[in-house]
């Protein structure tokens, strides 16, 4: 089962007396406004993909108690370890969740996960520190994929590399590179192991079904 964690925002430009109103970035216009954040966890249906939520915690920064935005999805990752019980499932999370504390904490809960890398993250590969990007271009695609992403068509390419987290040392993991989608390669980081191509074009795929909570966001706002 997929489990597809994201944040979102909820913008009320024109409100003047909402408890808590804080000030957030505003996704569908790129820019700041009033409003709040919400913290998201749908399960891609089984066979059409489609996007079922099963959380959603709208938080806010000006609130009294509030920690940090990492903590508010920590307990949306609570409710899912405790409604899976011993269910395999894959969290799938986009560049916002590339956090060492992120990590950890799925490490510790034992979770699978898909995790796009931001370019400042650094991997070991053969003992060595190697920034992302730098890591990515030694893997130029030999795995042919094609697929239709919000309606266009990519001719993709597809490798994988062995890695490792400076922050979970010992940890095997493996990065994802696919070109062909976007100017740069989209690179994803999975604890997931692979042993064929067929486990690496799962990895993609699974990836790809990530943006279909935007269908839920829009329902949302």
């Amino acid at each position: 089962m997929l489990v597809i964690v994201d944040n979102s925002d909820i913008t009320k430009p024109f409100g003047e007396q909402f408890e808590a109103l804080a000030r957030v970035h505003d996704g569908s216009r790129d820019g700041i406004e009033k409003g709040y954040m919400s913290a998201n966890i749908a399960i891609a249906s089984p066979r059409t993909k489609h996007p079922i939520p099963i959380y959603s915690h709208l938080f806010s920064a000006a609130e009294e108690y509030f920690d940090s935005t990492n903590v508010e999805t920590y307990k949306g990752l609570n409710l899912v370890k405790h409604l899976f019980q011993e269910k395999p499932y894959t969290l799938v999370m986009d560049r916002g969740y590339d956090s060492n504390d992120m990590f950890t904490f799925m490490h510790k809960q034992d979770a699978s996960f898909i995790v796009r890398l931001q370019d400042k993250r650094y991997l070991k590969y053969q003992n060595k520190r190697i920034k992302v990007p730098n890591l990515a271009l030694r893997r130029k695609g030999k795995i042919a994929f094609s697929s239709t992403i919000k309606g266009k068509n990519y001719a993709l390419k597809v490798s994988h590399i062995p890695v490792e987290l400076p922050c979970l040392p010992k940890v095997p993991l493996n990065m994802v590179v696919v070109y062909g989608y976007g100017q740069k390669p989209m690179k994803l980081l999975t604890n997931h192991p692979i042993k064929n191509k067929e486990d690496v074009l799962a990895i993609v795929k699974a990836y790809i079904t990530r943006w279909r909570i935007e269908e839920n966001f829009r329902v949302q706002k």
